[in-house]
């Protein structure tokens, strides 16, 4: 089936549901606790911890050095002044808990660990002076032999972070107080200007197969792909996506509710959602499907799909911004698009004749008193 834009599928968040509901649980008990009881729990939590690290291997011990160092970056990055306040205070208690606990023998060896961090630290600060020093000699070979393109990505990089040195001073004069987590990390890739000598599709530099190639698998697969332009686009549309009014700038932001309302099919694939960090997204296993079901509804339920588009204009735009998920959407925008695929869209047309043709079949099997006779629709792909 076709659509005026294309589909998102719905992806399913019960892990993490399962998650957020057993961090809130974890959240309420601790909140109801006393400190004495936070005091037990911590000190029982941190024997358990000291047994368990007795028994792990070198690469282990490193590797878990290493996740609880990013986690405690990022949740230290995240938390607000209160938060960060509340947390050094629990920590000094803790402290002071441990510390009154502590045998003779173990203040004797954390002073020792003291002070072997401390050489440790000096000697540090001398490879870190040796490695600054390296540093500056990579760079200065680096800037001789870079490009025009990277010499302004490195300016532009600059300009941003002097920006936000100077933000942050201003900021903290003011007495305001910003998380890390609150400044974006910029990735400069260049222009998008390299165009691919095949389609006419605009890439950045890097996306280039070879140094000096102008072709590109992305858009076209190297020229084996070749999409025909729309000839007459709709004018409702092109103005919706181009126009510079509240009301373009409304269906622009959210497209995807009013795609979603117009699709004629589901789709429906196995999805696999890869773990770690990073920008969301998702891989499909074999065959995507679109499927379609009856032509109507069924008694009590809602129309769905290509159900929509049996009912006129009005009917249809009604049932759609009455939709809770289309509370944000404007019903002269839903009257528009049905119009323009009522108008334009063979599929909206021949589902719209569906109906007719039904009613006709039910009225004379009414009248002929007789059982109605199945009506079904056949969509069939032109071979050439």
């Amino acid at each position: 089936m076709a659509h005026l834009f294309p589909a998102h599928p719905s992806m399913s968040r019960r892990d993490a549901n399962r998650r957020r509901a057993n961090r809130e649980r974890m959240r309420v008990a601790r909140n109801s606790e006393t400190q004495d009881d936070r005091d037990v729990r911590l000190a029982a939590d941190a024997e358990r911890h000291q047994h368990r690290r007795a028994l792990e291997s070198i690469e282990e011990n490193g590797r878990r050095r290493a996740a609880n160092s990013q986690h405690m970056e990022l949740q230290r990055a995240n938390e607000s002044v209160d938060e960060s306040i509340r947390r050094r205070a629990a920590n000094s208690r803790q402290m002071q808990l441990r510390r009154t606990n502590e045998t003779s023998m173990e203040r004797e060896r954390r002073l020792l660990d003291n002070a072997d961090r401390q050489v440790r630290r000096r000697s540090n600060a001398v490879a870190r002076d040796e490695e600054r020093g390296r540093n500056a000699q990579r760079q200065l070979a680096l800037r001789a032999r870079e490009t025009s393109t990277d010499r302004h990505r490195r300016q532009v990089l600059a300009r941003d972070a002097a920006v936000r040195r100077a933000d942050q001073l201003r900021m903290a004069s003011a007495g305001v107080a910003r998380r890390a987590a609150e400044w974006p990390l910029p990735h400069y890739l260049g222009p998008m200007d390299v165009e691919c000598s095949n389609c006419g599709a605009k890439h950045f530099a890097q996306a280039r197969i070879s140094s000096n190639g102008h072709s590109f698998n992305a858009c076209c697969n190297f020229g084996r792909v070749s999409i025909r332009m729309f000839e007459m686009f709709p004018t409702e549309i092109q103005s919706l996506l181009e126009g510079q009014d509240e009301r373009c700038k409304h269906f622009r932001a959210m497209i995807r509710n009013y795609n979603s309302v117009l699709a004629m099919a589901s789709m429906t694939a196995t999805v696999d959602t890869p773990s770690g960090v990073g920008p969301y997204c998702f891989r499909i296993h074999g065959q995507v499907y679109h499927s379609t079901g009856a032509l109507r509804p069924l008694p009590g339920q809602p129309s769905s799909f290509a159900q929509i588009y049996i009912f006129d204009t009005e009917e249809a735009a009604n049932e759609l911004a009455g939709r809770p998920v289309n509370r944000e959407c404007r019903r002269d925008i839903f009257v528009q698009l049905f119009n323009v695929m009522q108008r334009d869209n063979i599929f909206a047309q021949s589902y719209r004749m569906m109906d007719g043709v039904v009613r006709e079949e039910q009225e004379r099997a009414r009248q002929e008193n007789r059982q109605h006779i199945p009506v079904k629709m056949v969509f069939e792909k032109k071979r050439h």
